[in-house]
């Protein structure tokens, strides 16, 4: 991403990321796995470069996302366009109002530029058929070309009927990164992978995370994951 040092606080995702530059990605999982907050992590990293980030809000209401960059510092709001495909009951003047996302973001993004950000696809994966998915992923694909900026689509794994138009697109993204969360008693176990890279070689295994107190990414070593599961376990016996 134009040469910049993303530290998200997970190595590997850190280092898929800083070679990410005008790279399609998906990010994708169940709810509840982090996919949120890593995409809002990376805009301030991006922003704090001194970059632009588009921000396109399908599922979580625009006016939290301007309230979660605001309370870290006002002043990021100054780079972040915040375009509303959430409710057509949102009135705010410093989020502006959607209509066709492509169109949108052809007039939004600029040199300046480091992220664009759609959060989430699932909405668009109800609303297009397969061939129209490939045509807005294409569309996203050649509107970063030449700026060095990075596209990062979310998704929800939410249920197999949408997973399988999902199954149909992958290979139009130059990243796929998959998070999962298993709910135990009293914490959550959450984990990722770099499922594929395009000319970058990736370990494709595990790599557990948390999150903690402050709202940020920690790796965890997977001894500890393993110690937690026996201890509940012989705590059930």
């Amino acid at each position: 991403m134009s040469n910049l040092k993303i530290s998200l606080g997970v190595k590997v995702l850190d280092e898929a990321l800083s070679s990410a530059e005008e790279y399609v990605v998906l990010l994708y999982g169940p709810v509840g796995s982090g996919k949120s907050l890593i995409v809002k992590k990376l805009a301030e990293q991006v922003i704090k470069s001194g970059k632009e980030v588009v921000y396109s809000a399908f599922e979580e209401d625009p006016r939290k996302v301007k309230r979660w960059f605001a309370q870290k510092d006002t002043s990021m709001l100054n780079r972040l366009k915040i375009v509303n495909y959430f409710s057509d009951g949102v009135k705010d003047p410093d989020i502006i109002q959607g209509s066709d996302v492509i169109s949108d973001l052809r007039s939004l993004v600029t040199d300046t530029t480091g992220l664009i950000i759609v959060d989430s696809m699932n909405e668009l994966t109800l609303r297009y058929d397969v061939n129209q998915l490939v045509q807005f992923i294409k569309g996203v694909s050649s509107i970063i070309y030449g700026k060095g900026a990075l596209a990062l689509f979310t998704y929800n794994s939410v249920s197999q009927e949408i997973d399988i138009s999902l199954e149909l697109v992958k290979f139009l993204f130059d990243g796929l990164i998959q998070l999962n969360v298993e709910p135990i008693p009293n914490t959550v176990i959450r984990s990722l992978r770099i499922e594929r890279f395009k000319g970058v070689r990736v370990d494709s295994g595990w790599y557990f995370f948390a999150i903690n107190e402050r709202g940020d990414l920690e790796g965890v070593d997977a001894s500890s994951i393993v110690s937690l599961i026996r201890n509940l376990q012989s705590q059930q016996m």
